[in-house]
């Protein structure tokens, strides 16, 4: 298997159907506990902020109420102890709820510190439903906030050599404390959200396929989860928000940002009835929010780039690993295409969600990373044929 999160043929055939009969009914109605858990597996420094964020925010866009968090934090045995008590200093300055346990070990067989985080709260009213045809989709934020931190923080030896030391101070005060997004997901229950998906590993695109294409979809009145979705969706990939300093930085290290870590972004349906209220909500917060499409019938993920229409496609692996990690590790194919493993894109998803692109599967090798200077700077996906 490749390094990163398991594929959703994986996860639903020798994860959950195993454990089918143990497993309660995901709900989000009202009194009813919701648990998020956040590893991360990546070899960054501060990989204790990112785990936290992540926990949180996945509990914000479910519409919990946070009540605590735990952690775990498992150490390779030449890590001095200096490092843990850095690791837990930063869980002190970031962590906006108690901490209410955790386990901490040291362990044979691992190189970099593994941090997992879980999330525990409550909901404390049922505000969701499955999103409908005519649903509005907006981004709150912009995409590889968290992804472009990262590189920041590992690459920043290599990025002195082409950016102004003022340019790299800059970006990183400026993208400091947004990858957390509870503040839009309040104001977006408040003022008519239906459903909500904050934005993480794999970016923006796997995002928007777990959005809709998922196992886990908010359901009907009764807050159950489904595996059927009833609806599609068209994208504008043309309005999918960016900052200039991502684009800069991800430029020079060859990455996509569409495949960025994308903490500090929520994806947000809204009926098409509550639009006005929602959008004037957040201008009058001053905060930032982009209408990238629509919920449509059938169940096509539609990318829409000026004329050309692409389809959206199963998750790739984030780009984070494919900088980071060693090659021998990423489970990328080699030269000659063959990677050794079978090819879990191939395998049929059982997860009930939307369809894939019939053009054929967009792949990491496969994009067009030039970047044109424009009003509006954008990547170019290339599909296979």
């Amino acid at each position: 298997m490749r390094i990163g999160k398991v594929t959703e043929p994986i996860l639903q055939r020798s994860v959950l159907r195993p454990l089918s009969a143990l497993l309660p009914e995901r709900t989000t109605e009202s009194g009813r506990i919701y648990v998020s858990v956040y590893p991360i597996a990546y070899p960054v420094r501060e990989g204790v902020r990112y785990a936290i964020a992540g926990a949180c925010n996945d509990l914000a866009a479910a519409g919990a109420v946070p009540a605590g968090i735990t952690l775990e934090v498992f150490l390779p045995k030449n890590v001095p102890e200096q490092r843990l008590k850095e690791m837990m200093g930063m869980a002190a300055r970031v962590a906006e709820v108690p901490v209410l346990g955790g386990h901490t070990e040291v362990c044979a067989g691992i190189r970099d510190p593994l941090v997992s985080v879980q999330a525990i709260g409550y909901i404390d009213r049922n505000d969701f439903r499955q999103v409908d045809a005519g649903d509005v989709i907006f981004l709150a934020g912009q995409i590889g906030i968290s992804g472009t931190q990262m590189l920041l923080e590992e690459k920043k030896d290599e990025l002195r050599e082409t950016f102004p030391a003022r340019f790299l101070q800059n970006t990183e005060k400026k993208l400091r404390g947004r990858e957390r997004i509870s503040h839009f997901a309040q104001l977006a229950r408040r003022n008519g959200a239906v459903r909500m998906r904050d934005l993480s590993g794999g970016g923006i695109l796997s995002c928007l396929w777990e959005f809709f294409g998922g196992k886990w979809q908010s359901g009907g009145a009764s807050g159950m989860h489904s595996g059927k979705v009833p609806c599609g969706m068209e994208i504008d990939f043309r309005k999918i928000p960016i900052l200039q300093e991502t684009i800069e930085i991800c430029e020079w290290l060859q990455v996509n940002p569409y495949y960025l870590h994308s903490q500090g972004g929520l994806l947000i349906a809204v009926p098409k009835e509550q639009v006005e209220q929602f959008t004037q909500a957040f201008i009058r917060e001053g905060f930032p929010l982009t209408e990238l499409g629509a919920c449509t019938a059938g169940r096509a993920g539609i990318l829409r780039n000026g004329e050309e229409v692409r389809y959206l496609d199963k998750p790739q692996p984030d780009e984070i690993l494919r900088i980071l990690m060693d090659p021998d590790e990423s489970g990328e194919p080699d030269e000659s295409g063959e990677s050794g493993e079978p090819d879990e894109s191939d395998e049929s998803d059982e997860s009930g969600g939307m369809q894939a692109g019939s053009r054929g599967r967009a792949l990491n090798k496969s994009l067009d990373l030039g970047i044109g200077r424009r009003e509006r700077w954008i990547y170019a996906v290339r599909y296979l044929p």
